[in-house]
């Protein structure tokens, strides 16, 4: 009689138990959007966010996919932007719920992610990210 052993596998990016079993590479993910984000991270480089510190990501087991499109209606434009050219855009975001260095080394390489920004700065005792981008090149809720 074979006896097996059922080990509880945790997410490689947010460190949940898995429930269901998503895998790539030698990993294994919790759902579909941990992968997801792991993917986005292997395909630019930027995998050294899962050393920059000990804790975990977001979970995005439970997340709903939000439409960020009223971002680029210009009264909604006009009001967040805080400076506007042919060439250049700036806006800051609030990011109240930041609490880890990962997060901010995570948003400081948003460049890498979307080839319109720019430059990204988190000042983390303000709780902000300042995002200077091409608005020919993306857009506001990308």
């Amino acid at each position: 009689m074979v006896t097996e052993t059922c080990e509880q596998l945790k997410c490689y990016h947010c460190g949940e138990l898995c429930v269901d079993t998503f895998r790539k590479d030698d990993k294994t993910f919790c759902c579909i959007g941990c992968r997801t984000v792991y993917e986005i991270l292997n395909e630019n480089n930027l995998c050294d966010y899962y050393t920059v510190d000990s804790s975990h990501g977001m979970s995005m087991r439970n997340r709903v996919d939000q439409n960020f499109a009223y971002l680029d209606e210009p009264e909604v434009r006009a009001k967040i932007l805080t400076f506007e050219s042919a060439d250049l855009a700036r806006v800051t975001f609030a990011i109240p719920a930041i609490h880890c260095i990962s997060c901010v080394w995570l948003l400081e390489k948003l460049q890498s992610l979307e080839p319109g920004i720019i430059h990204a700065e988190v000042i983390f005792t303000q709780k902000i990210v300042n995002v200077s981008y091409h608005p020919g090149k993306t857009s506001l809720s990308r």
